[in-house]
């Protein structure tokens, strides 16, 4: 019966599966059953929320991109330092706390930038801010495609 039912699979798709191949994904399939993943794609595949979410996933013009610049996505990746991941999660965190909360006013010259400066938060922001700058110019280079051309190169 299995010859049979390999036979008939191979007519029909057009390909030659053999028996070696159909018994290592029938292995996977078993390790999947009973790891229990089987059972979380499923439900997945039985939620039509989630499969339109797939859908709409798999057709955008994101996910291709994606797709045609993953080397350079990997590559750039890989020179993350993860064990910071917390440190630029609370950045971005408070990137939105900023925009969502803060009553933003204009400075008002040098007079209020002053007075904005004498604030403990301020000044340790401030200071993120020149390190970041300072790492960003570091990091400028040609080699690296920054498209910053120092002018002032004639007077060191």
């Amino acid at each position: 019966m299995e010859v049979d039912l390999l036979e008939k699979l191979n007519e029909e798709t057009g390909q030659s599966f053999n028996d070696s191949s159909i018994k290592k994904l029938l292995l996977i399939i078993d390790e999947l059953d009973k790891s229990g993943i089987l059972d979380i794609i499923y439900r997945m595949a039985k939620d039509e929320e989630i499969i339109s979410s797939v859908k709409r996933i798999l057709s955008s013009g994101f996910l291709m991109n994606i797709i045609d610049n993953s080397d350079i996505i990997m590559n750039s990746l890989t020179t993350i330092d993860l064990s910071m991941f917390p440190h630029y999660t609370n950045a971005v965190k408070s990137i939105e706390t900023a925009i969502k909360t803060e009553d933003v006013r204009p400075v008002g010259g040098l007079t209020g930038v002053l007075d904005k400066i004498r604030d403990e938060d301020t000044q340790k922001g401030i200071g993120i801010v020149f390190s970041l700058l300072r790492s960003l110019g570091r990091t400028c280079s040609e080699a690296e495609g920054c498209p910053f051309k120092d002018d002032n190169a004639h007077l060191k």
